[in-house]
């Protein structure tokens, strides 16, 4: 399944958040959305989901309108992982997860055995065992992160939307996290993941779409877009770059001189 959004804009108020933005996510494809604070990323993510209002553009999954498909549908088609991990629910980390089936089901009954296995999957690719009988109100926010990511995973959706799927989580289980979205895309999933460590970015995503002041600058590769002239632009910084066995890295390392000399 394809997911196509073309000419997205949301205004709020009278202010421009997206202008104009186009992207799209093929199946098998692991696509990084980077750019400063305020680059409009998560509301543009929010406008494709339809949980935010567009003031224009389309989104489209294999060429058919996203709200025009029934609400159920739309959520076996397009899973999502959203910024805000705060869950009010007085639930286990198990029952979480197995909220991720519900599109699947009538109601809330008993799981089928394929339900079980894509819950079970899902808990076992986060490392998320041991967390599984403790409330997930209680638990602490890169925990949290593992099991909403599991509850989304346990959707099976041919496309994944992340919203900042390492915040909150120490390197280990930042790796771990790239790590597992890079095998879903390899598994046929479309995965669009909004991300601000450009290291990571660069080392595991197929391409990188650029934002920057709500419009997308850069759409390609990780080489290709994170140049020294999109740094500069979008994040007003200078960056180290190098080969380690034969990929890529970059990483960040100072502020544009002309900005950190007014300081």
């Amino acid at each position: 399944m394809k997911l196509e959004a073309r000419d997205i804009t949301v205004k709020i108020g009278e202010r421009l958040v997206v202008d104009h933005a186009s992207l799209a996510v093929a199946p098998g494809e692991l696509v990084g959305l980077i750019g400063p604070n305020g680059a409009g990323k998560s509301t543009l993510l929010k406008a494709i989901l339809g949980i935010r209002a567009r003031d224009g553009g389309t989104v489209a999954l294999d060429g058919a309108d996203m709200l025009s498909l029934p609400p159920r549908s739309r959520a076996r088609s397009v899973a999502f992982l959203p910024q805000d991990r705060r869950v009010e629910w007085r639930l286990t980390a198990r029952d979480v997860v197995r909220l991720g089936r519900y599109p699947h089901q009538a109601g809330f009954g008993r799981l089928t055995p394929q339900g079980q296995a894509a819950v079970d999957h899902a808990i076992n690719a986060v490392d998320g065992g041991e967390l599984l009988d403790r409330p997930v109100a209680v638990l602490s926010g890169g925990e949290r992160t593992r099991i909403l990511l599991a509850r989304a995973l346990a959707v099976e959706a041919p496309i994944l939307l992340a919203d900042e799927p390492i915040a909150a989580l120490d390197p280990y289980h930042q790796l771990h996290v790239m790590e597992i979205l890079h095998a879903l895309s390899r598994k046929g999933t479309g995965v669009l993941a909004v991300i601000h460590d450009l290291a990571l970015a660069a080392r595991f995503m197929d391409r990188v779409v650029l934002m920057h002041d709500g419009a997308v600058i850069g759409d390609g590769p990780p080489a290709r877009v994170l140049s020294p002239e999109n740094l500069k632009r979008a994040y007003r910084i200078d960056a180290l770059r190098g080969d380690e066995g034969g990929r890529a890295w970059i990483l960040p390392w100072s502020r544009d001189a002309a900005i950190s000399d007014s300081f």
